[in-house]
């Protein structure tokens, strides 16, 4: 019991020198001498602590004082930085490009061609689907004729060669009597022969029109007399100059037209639309499809009207034209692409200009039942780059390769692998030039010749380096266009 109250004693002593010691050391007034003691011991412990925590951040942030990091092979891979992204720099000269917005388009009166009814009449079959390429002179449609113009003429025709053989066998038995009979009926005779062959001409030509042949008339309504009644429309023959249509009777022999148009199409032939149903009744003139040979197309590029100079510099050829196409498989350039023209008009609404550039387009091989793809599609959109000037000694790294971070701009160069990681070297340097692609990049010493830069995750590697500094980590995408 007398321990008791020392006890409350030394509690109440301790709980006063607790807010005492604290207000001191906080705001630095001095500590009574019989305290002193107490106030060492605390600043000790306290001091040592500091220490610990200053050079475990000295440790860790080692690389980050000298602009280095180190980060290992998965961690590079993660940011796309493989071996075959790392590349050894030298100067040399970087091509400006202006870049305009282009698209795919077909060539006016050359790429696709309009096949129509020679007749008014059904479609009682079609033997081609959309997509699939198309023989030469392969059949299209079968049309059941119901034009009663076309009809009449065929009967027509039929009974003026039943005349005219009947006149040419009385001619030709009169002949050797014709001193002894009347001079007027032989004349008369040879009268009827000659208006009855102009006729016939006048009638043939008339069904020339429906796209009917001279074979198919001599063999059908001269030779055999039969009205024709379903037509065959066929593949015509395409050159670059002319088309040569390909009509044919219902179940004849496909003709051969190639000795007659010299020059066959530059590639094949794709039925591209499909107008017509089985069934459908079709008048004089009316689309039935739409065939194809997109072998080459047009680009067609939209500039600004001040742009125009730029453009028409490369109307010689001396520097061809590059289309970058984005896909699936990532971006394709597309190199030496010769200018064709440039329009005479600037649109009044946009005030653009527009100007085409040839395309040799392939299809990527014939899939089963005749269908083909078409690399380049009509309607497909690209970048057409120009060039309109050159920088000398420089180097030249894609975008991906520069790290952007306020008003500085960095790449990161190869310095030596450390306990199976490879170490970086944040190199600050100046930018010329830069484009969607490219940049150029000043040979003024920061870069040296021969330098192994990482041309890929540069801005990763940025954002590493700081988090090991402990700074704030930039924008991942800054200095990059999408």
């Amino acid at each position: 019991m007398k321990r008791k109250p020392l006890i409350i004693l030394l509690i109440a002593v301790f709980l006063l020198l607790v807010p005492v010691i604290c207000y001191s050391y906080r705001y630095g007034v001095e500590v009574p001498a019989w305290l002193k003691p107490f106030w060492r011991q605390s600043a000790a412990m306290d001091s040592h602590e500091k220490e610990e925590s200053h050079d475990h951040a000295k440790t860790s942030a080692s690389h980050s004082h000298t602009g280095e990091v180190t980060l290992s092979h998965q961690a590079l891979r993660n940011i796309g930085i493989t071996d075959a992204a790392i590349r050894t720099v030298s100067p040399g000269d970087f091509r400006i490009m202006a870049s305009y917005p282009g698209i795919v388009v077909t060539r006016p009166g050359r790429s696709e061609i309009e096949i129509s009814a020679p007749a008014s009449g059904t479609i009682v079959r079609i033997y081609y689907e959309p997509g699939q390429i198309l023989p030469p002179n392969a059949p299209l449609f079968d049309i059941d004729l119901s034009n009663e113009e076309f009809v009449a003429i065929q009967a027509e025709l039929i009974l003026m060669y039943r005349k005219l053989a009947i006149i040419e066998g009385e001619l030709k038995r009169l002949k050797p009597l014709s001193e002894d009979i009347s001079p007027k009926s032989y004349r008369d005779n040879i009268f009827q022969k000659l208006e009855l062959e102009t006729s016939i001409t006048l009638s043939r030509k008339k069904l020339l029109l429906y796209g009917l042949t001279d074979a198919i008339l001599d063999e059908e309504l001269q030779k055999n007399g039969r009205i024709i009644r379903v037509l065959t429309i066929c593949v015509p023959e395409v050159t670059e100059e002319r088309i040569v249509p390909c009509i044919m009777i219902s179940g004849g022999k496909v003709p051969d037209l190639r000795d007659i148009s010299g020059r066959g199409a530059s590639g094949p032939l794709q039925l591209v639309t499909l107008s017509v149903e089985k069934g459908m009744r079709v008048t004089v003139g009316s689309t039935l499809a739409v065939i194809a040979d997109y072998s080459r197309l047009f680009i067609q590029g939209r500039a600004f009207d001040y742009d125009e100079g730029i453009i028409a510099e490369n109307t010689d050829g001396k520097h061809p034209l590059e289309a970058v196409f984005e896909g699936h498989g990532g971006k394709q350039t597309v190199s030496n692409l010769p200018l064709r023209y440039i329009e005479s008009q600037i649109d009044e609404q946009t005030r653009t200009l527009s100007f085409y550039v040839d395309l040799e387009n392939r299809h990527t091989g014939e899939r089963p039942s005749g269908f083909i793809d078409w690399k380049f599609k009509p309607g497909q959109r690209c970048e057409l780059r120009i060039p309109s000037g050159t920088i000398s000694d420089c180097f030249t790294l894609p975008r991906t390769a520069v790290a952007v971070e306020g008003a500085e701009t960095s790449v990161f160069v190869y310095v030596h692998d450390e306990d199976g990681k490879k170490v970086w070297q944040k190199q600050p340097i100046h930018v010329l030039h830069q484009d969607r692609e490219f940049v150029a990049i000043a040979n003024d010493n920061s870069l040296k010749p021969g330098s192994r830069v990482a041309v890929e995750g540069a801005s990763q590697l940025l954002v590493a380096l700081n988090a090991a500094s402990g700074g704030a980590a930039p924008d991942a995408h800054a200095g990059h266009s999408h």
